[in-house]
């Protein structure tokens, strides 16, 4: 049996599949979701063909990208607890923790 943890699961998954990944979290007691699909644009709980609204629920998710461009762009709209990023000026109070890294598996870049 191995343990892993969210974090160790994504980067065997981006490793195998060599493609950059991105796990999100945030509070699961948040009540607006519209307010947490604006610290991270890339989740739409109004759009009916993606599985958005579930991870909105679940309050975290991993995200796979193609490229590391795709996922710089994800990462750097996401507004964490260091505010306002360069692609969002979203402020308002719900916060998004992001965790990247690329298709090798090596942790890159984080929000707090």
């Amino acid at each position: 049996m191995q343990k892993l943890t969210v974090i160790e699961a994504m980067q065997l998954l981006a490793k195998a599949i060599n493609k950059p990944c991105m796990y999100i979290n945030f509070d699961d007691n948040y009540p607006n979701l519209m307010e947490i699909s604006r610290a991270a644009p890339y989740l739409d709980p109004t759009n009916p063909d993606s599985n958005d609204t579930q991870i909105l629920f679940d309050s975290n998710a991993i995200l796979v990208f193609d490229n590391e461009q795709q996922m710089e762009t994800a990462f750097n709209s996401t507004v964490g607890q260091d505010g306002p990023t360069r692609l969002n000026s979203y402020n308002g109070t719900a916060k998004v923790y992001a965790l990247t890294c690329n298709a090798a598996g090596e942790l890159l870049n984080e929000n707090t």
